[in-house]
This record gives structure tokens, C-alpha cells and sequence, in this order.
């Protein structure tokens, strides 16, 4: 790697926070309604739907989060991680956040008193054969970065499974879980990724924040900012991306007012998940008072 290692999880950390929070201004905005509004976004502004205070994240980012919770706890048993994930994911619907998606609800309110994390699989299948299609939106996606930047594709796919079980979805898990891991290397971007309409669905929103890191491999977020649609989400994968590949010092160095804007709490949360994923990345035995 060009960069060291806790430089780009750092940066991949940051890079996807600042597209949640610069992206839920336009988010379910489209394009002709973002230029007559704001003209063109270039930095952290909030408000939107959610009416958020400049420098907040959305659901994006706190279910990451969650999943990097349960990730440290019980590192390094599986079992116990995702069990603690899906306790997370019950505790962070009880606090009555602002944004959560539709599926995520449900899967969470349906699946609180099931036990072990498996059974939240069994539940999720049923659910979607009893209605007869799959679930179908990126909130397993959405929350996939920090097992991605760890190495450990069997969790990301399995923490996205917990809400949203079908194959779709673990594709685009795994295309992005694979992404991750060429930006971290420095490998060569992809062209093979064409613009599709921003929505919420899984396939669209894993292809344009490919699309976007690998177009504009500096400032990828800000077009998917004014791409609107599911804007918070495709921005903020697509500031994992970026990040990963620049690095936190670079990604400062080139935007010091947004890292400046992010919200404070989350800034030193996602500084502590850095010293946990460089070290079970490292396959290091983890302490959090390190």
C-alpha cells in the first residue's frame, strides 16, 4: 500500500461519513430540484427531510456503527459478534432514530426476541417468500464497510443478511466488500460501471458508488450528492471507497472543511473503530484501551 494501513481505514471511515452527511441534504431530491435550490453542493450544508444540524450523519452511519460495536465487543467469536450486532440494531431502533429504512424496521421489530442471530435468517426468508419478492434496498449494504475494511467478507455479508437475506443482496456486498479491498491496494479503477438512476435499490446503489469513486476518483461525493435520489447512502458509499484509497491525510489535506463540519462524537468514534479494524485486519489481539 502507498499509504499506510490505519491512514486509509481512517480515511475510508471518514470518506464515508462526510457523503452520509453532505448526501442527506438532497436525499429523495431530484437533480432539477437540487440545482433550483442549492445549485451545486460542494460542501456539508444539512437540513433535508430530516432536517438534520450541519455536520450530522444519518442511519448510515449509525447502524455502521452498530455493526463495528458488536465487531469489537466480541471480537474475534463470530457468533457472539453478530449476536451483539443484532442487539445493537434493537437498541439503535428503541432510541427512536430519525431515519430508518422501511426494511430495516421490520426486520428488526420482527426479529428482537428471536435469539441467536440465525434465526433472524429463518425470519427474514419467510418473510420474503410469504410476500413473494425479495427485499430488495441497500440497508444491508449500507452498514457493510467497517467488516469490509477488517477483511472478513463472511461477516459483511452476514450482518447485511440479518435485514436483508436474498442472493441480490449479497452480491452487491460482496462486489463492494471486493472494491474495498482494491481501493486499499491501490489496484487500477474499474470503467466498466455505467451511471444508473439513483434509487434505493441495492443493484443501482452498489453500481454508482463505483461508478462515482472510480469516475472522479478525488471528489466522487460530490457528484453523488447532486445525483439526488438515495443520495446519502450511494455519497457515503462512495466515500468509503475514496477514502480507502487516498487516505485520511490526503482526504484532509484536499477537504479540511468537511472533516472540520463532521460531527464531533462520531469523528472520535470512527478514530476508536480505526484502532480495532487495523488490528483484527492485522490479525492482532484487541484491547480497547489501546
Amino acid at each position: 500500500m502507498s499509504t499506510n494501513l490505519k491512514d486509509k481505514v481512517l480515511g475510508s471511515l471518514v470518506g464515508f461519513a462526510v457523503g452520509d452527511a453532505m448526501g442527506a441534504t438532497t436525499e429523495f431530491m431530484t437533480k432539477e430540484q437540487i440545482r433550483k435550490e442549492y445549485g451545486y453542493i460542494t460542501e456539508i450544508l444539512g437540513g433535508g427531510w430530516l432536517h438534520l444540524k450541519k455536520g450530522m450523519v444519518t442511519d448510515d452511519t449509525q447502524m455502521m456503527l452498530c455493526v463495528g460495536y458488536g465487531m469489537l465487543a466480541g471480537h474475534p467469536d463470530e457468533d457472539t459478534r453478530l449476536n451483539l450486532i443484532c442487539k445493537n440494531f434493537v437498541e439503535w431502533l428503541d432510541s427512536n432514530p430519525p431515519d430508518v429504512g422501511n426494511c430495516c424496521r421490520v426486520a428488526i421489530s420482527s426479529n428482537r426476541s428471536k435469539g441467536h442471530w440465525s434465526r433472524w435468517l429463518i425470519e427474514n426468508s419467510r418473510r420474503q417468500h410469504y410476500y413473494c419478492k425479495e427485499d430488495l434496498g441497500n440497508g444491508g449494504l449500507m452498514r457493510c464497510l467497517i467488516p469490509c475494511l477488517t477483511g472478513d467478507i463472511t461477516l459483511a455479508v452476514n450482518q447485511s443478511n440479518l435485514t436483508h437475506y436474498n442472493p441480490t443482496c449479497i452480491k452487491a456486498v460482496q462486489d463492494y466488500f471486493w472494491e474495498i479491498q482494491d481501493f486499499l491496494d491501490d489496484y487500477p479503477v474499474s470503467t466498466d460501471r455505467q451511471h444508473m438512476e439513483p434509487t434505493g435499490h441495492v443493484v443501482n446503489t452498489v453500481n454508482n458508488a463505483i461508478y462515482w469513486a472510480n469516475i472522479h476518483p478525488l471528489t466522487g461525493i460530490v457528484p453523488a450528492v447532486n445525483d439526488g435520489g438515495d443520495a446519502d447512502t450511494i455519497a457515503a458509499l462512495t466515500g468509503g471507497l475514496i477514502g480507502a484509497r487516498l487516505g485520511f491525510k490526503t482526504f484532509y489535506g484536499t477537504h479540511p472543511e468537511w472533516v472540520k463540519t463532521l460531527d464531533k462524537t462520531v469523528f472520535t468514534e470512527l478514530r476508536r473503530m480505526t484502532n480495532f479494524i487495523v488490528k483484527a485486519r492485522n490479525n492482532c489481539e484487541y484491547s480497547d484501551t489501546v
